[in-house]
């Protein structure tokens, strides 16, 4: 079981925070659960009830976060259900589910899903994003963002 979590946290931070910063400086993450469920047979382990991931800036809270693995014991995916709030590097995303697919690297929101930072909000049928690289994909976008003012082109007059 310990190897396990261990994997599971070596998937989270890679993916959650990004692939550089973790690499270059592994941080413990932290994850209480009311309850674990782990089938090394089945290559499953659930967390369930009131789940807080904690590592450096970034806390992930959900209501389930269920990670699958591959025989070698590395985190194939993690699928996180019952509402989530995601907060790191100043930005909050929340939404129903979402789905980690370790082997490409992308992360799904579904279910009301948005992305908040300071007083720029985008939202959308579903998010995709890919930590590692910064790319966010939002289907079916709307929201609000601050820019700065556009001024009309000034055209020079003749001599």
């Amino acid at each position: 079981m310990r190897r396990a979590v261990l994997a599971l946290t070596a998937a989270l931070s890679t993916t959650l925070n990004g692939a550089p910063r973790a690499l270059a400086e592994p941080v413990p993450l932290d994850i209480r659960a009311e309850r674990l469920d782990f089938d090394r047979k089945a290559g499953l382990a659930r967390f369930e009830g009131d789940v807080v991931a904690r590592q450096g800036d970034f806390e992930l809270r959900c209501a389930r976060l269920v990670a699958t693995y591959a025989g070698g014991g590395e985190v194939e995916t993690v699928t996180i259900d019952g509402g989530l709030t995601l907060t790191a590097e100043g930005f909050t995303a929340r939404a129903e589910q979402a789905t980690l697919d370790r082997r490409t690297g992308e992360m799904r929101l579904t279910g009301h899903p948005e992305l908040v930072r300071g007083a720029d909000r985008l939202e959308g049928e579903r998010i995709l994003f890919w930590p590692e690289t910064g790319r966010v994909v939002v289907e079916k976008a709307r929201g609000r963002v601050q820019l700065p003012k556009l001024r009309p082109p000034v055209v020079p007059h003749g001599p």
